[in-house]
């Protein structure tokens, strides 16, 4: 793993900030290994959720806006409840990624999150700031 960071880094040296501090730093990006239960959300209609029970057919450009709207990058999945061995191998960045697949809760998804952030103090009132902001001309940031 360090000869190939090395590598990419040699090659394309603007990869340095996104591999050293964000997946090589110990509180940047991690992969994990999630339920798709964790990505259920509200039905569409607004009512109630998805039955926890029944499985979702997604594509896996669905799964990827469901992962990405909790923070999370998903490349892969694996069927758990599967008879055959085959079956439960992981699926990494499906090549169909337009097909349909039947997603039950206990399936599970890989995907690239970052640590939750610690929780504000209480008594914390700098989110309430009444600062005062400048909106700078469209022209200052021309490169």
């Amino acid at each position: 793993l360090a000869y190939m960071t090395l590598t990419q880094i040699a090659n394309d040296p603007d990869m340095a900030c996104v591999l050293i501090d964000n997946l090589l730093n110990e509180k940047g990006t991690n992969i994990a290994i999630k339920p798709f239960a964790h990505y259920l959300t509200p039905v569409a209609e607004g009512v109630g959720h998805e039955p926890a029970s029944a499985g979702v057919k997604l594509t896996f450009w669905e799964v990827m806006q469901r992962c990405r709207t909790h923070g999370d990058l998903v490349f892969g999945y694996r069927k758990v409840n599967v008879a055959d061995s085959a079956g439960r191998r992981w699926v990494l960045n499906p090549a169909h990624k337009a097909k349909q697949v039947l997603l039950q809760p206990e399936d599970e998804l890989v995907v690239l999150t970052r640590p939750p952030l610690p929780p504000l103090p209480a008594d914390d009132q700098s989110f309430h700031s009444t600062k005062e902001y400048v909106t700078l001309p469209p022209d200052h940031c021309k490169i």
